[in-house]
């Protein structure tokens, strides 16, 4: 006889394919397999942690320590969603394509597109991200949490979350199935929407909209 039992964790939900035999001793029991989180995806691996250190206290640019080309600047426009992503060799710009789009580029030397991130629906906090060497889905986690999953197929392959939940210090989990220069795009974009999410928060009751996409 098979049983299926949830465990839960904080972090995530793990069933268990338990296997029951029974004899004249009693009750016999073993552990068959361990799915992955709430059954939707296989587990991950584990992925070394980079951190990602706010500017200063109030400032929602960051500069990422820990990855193996150095530290990497990440920076936001004042007043669009647009910025710049700093890395040791290379300057690249984060473009968004209209106002009320859902699409951002990376682009290196003001034309070359490196990757490419779209967010199918403005209700959702997903990002559907294509560039050199993978393409991947960005979401979040689950719907009452900031952090968020970088899903191939139905691996989860990295995880970008805060510290704890009253601080902007975040960490950056992935290993080298995607390229670095793709790891923090997809910070850059997650970075967007906690700063959406602040904005809304602190606009709460004054009337501003907020941004489309």
């Amino acid at each position: 006889m098979k049983v299926l039992l949830d465990e839960w964790n904080p972090q995530k939900v793990q069933s268990y394919n338990f296997n029951i035999s029974m004899s004249r001793s009693g009750a016999r029991v073993s552990v068959l397999d361990r799915g992955g989180a709430g059954g939707g995806t296989s587990r991950e691996p584990k992925h070394p942690v980079t951190e990602c250190l706010p500017a200063s206290l109030c400032s929602w640019n960051y500069r990422i320590q820990g990855l193996r080309v150095g530290p990497v600047s990440v920076e936001y426009n004042w007043f669009t969603e647009q910025g710049h992503i700093q890395f040791p060799a290379a300057a690249y710009t984060v473009r968004k394509h209209g106002l009320m789009s859902g699409r951002w580029t990376l682009e290196q030397g003001g034309s070359q597109i490196v990757a490419d991130a779209q967010k199918p629906s403005a209700l959702f906090r997903s990002f559907e991200v294509r560039g050199e060497g993978g393409a991947f889905t960005l979401k979040a986690e689950t719907p009452f949490t900031r952090t968020f999953v970088l899903i191939v197929g139905d691996q989860i392959m990295g995880r970008i979350r805060p510290v704890h939940a009253f601080t902007r210090r975040a960490v950056l989990e992935c290993g080298d199935s995607l390229p670095e220069e793709l790891q923090v795009f997809a910070f850059w974009l997650v970075g967007l929407l906690w700063k959406r999410a602040a904005e809304s928060n602190n606009n709460a009751g004054s009337g501003a909209a907020p941004a489309g996409g």
